[in-house]
């Protein structure tokens, strides 16, 4: 015992006289008030149950010994099961981001092409329905969202990944992932930045002009983000699906923005929102920035080639629309 310890008290209970006898032994360990440590060994001459009560400063220790258990066997633990990343939308739907990345190969049938009908049909029925593109646009986007939270599927089918056009059946990804998003605030930023921008652009540029400038940024940019992510992927870096109208929305900034300088107009406002985007973009790893720059540089030439160039005669009298290219 240690130094200064006070004496414990033990008592022995011998088991019933119906168990086999053999020796056994129990090792009873207790704490004194005193700090020290008393221990002692408790012989008994039949099997069974050698219990120990040490009462000590307050302290109950009741030991059992004399009979061993076998070792059980230890139980591998399963692998958790990989369970869907619920959403935190208030539909409760599940995205399927990370099936995207990790899907099965697919069967993909002889008519994958009826996406383009299928997307043209949309449009016309949107812009029926609305009246403006920049309307219409929103208005795909928004359902296309809803369809997410509840359909995971449509998310996996349009994702832009690196093998877009390596795999068979994946043209339609260049433009469906331009009306996916990420959430209700990726998708509320983009579609305020369309309804601010698009009416301002539709007017000059009419309807017709308007659905290029938007449908070629949004090409552009999926193209850029294509390119970004195979030479990512060439260099061993991690690659992300990209989805989000962020590059048809800029696209038809920047043909604002070239519609305004062309005509003398002030433009020094929207070069400075596009130059803010792109900074905010590069400081986050979670933006395709790629995909912004190629939707930009898309809407540029398209505003300079085929956007409306207004020339003025007779003093101002008239006006006429002479673009580079008449389509």
């Amino acid at each position: 015992a240690g130094a200064g310890a006070a004496p414990t008290r033990s008592a022995a209970l011998r088991p019933p006289a119906s168990h086999a006898s053999s020796a056994a032994a129990a090792t009873v360990a207790a704490t004194a008030g005193g700090g020290g440590t008393n221990v002692r060994t408790v012989s008994a001459a039949d099997s069974g149950c050698v219990a120990a009560a040490l009462r000590c400063g307050g302290t109950v220790a009741v030991l059992a010994g004399a009979r061993r258990r076998r070792p059980q066997p230890r139980r591998q633990r399963r692998p958790p099961t990989p369970t869907a990343r619920p959403s935190w939308e208030p539909f409760g739907g599940v995205y399927a981001r990370d099936w995207a990345m990790r899907r099965p190969a697919k069967q993909v049938t002889a008519k994958y092409w009826l996406w383009i009908p299928a997307f043209v049909v949309a449009l016309a029925v949107a812009y029926a329905s609305t009246g403006t593109w920049t309307d219409a646009l929103i208005a795909l986007n928004v359902l296309s969202f809803l369809v997410q939270c509840y359909y995971p599927a449509w998310e996996d089918e349009g994702v832009l990944l690196s093998d877009t056009l390596k795999t068979p059946g994946s043209s339609h990804r260049l433009f469906l992932s331009a009306f996916l998003h990420a959430g209700w605030y990726h998708l509320g930023a983009n579609m305020f930045g369309l309804w601010q921008i698009g009416r301002l652009v539709e007017r000059p540029f009419g309807p017709g002009r308007f659905l290029m400038l938007y449908l070629a940024s949004a090409l552009g940019s999926a193209a850029a983000s294509l390119w970004g992510k195979r030479f990512a992927a060439a260099r061993g870096r991690e690659e992300l699906p990209t989805v989000g109208a962020s590059g048809g929305v800029f696209g038809v900034m920047v043909a604002l923005l070239v519609f305004r300088w062309r005509h003398g107009l002030p433009f020094q406002e929207l070069w400075l929102a596009f130059v803010l985007n792109v900074a905010v973009g590069a400081l986050s790893s979670s933006v395709d920035n790629v995909g912004h720059l190629g939707g930009a540089a898309s809407g540029a030439l398209v505003a300079l080639l085929w956007g409306p160039r207004y020339v003025f005669l007779l003093g101002g009298v008239l006006v006429r629309d002479v673009p580079l290219i008449r389509w």
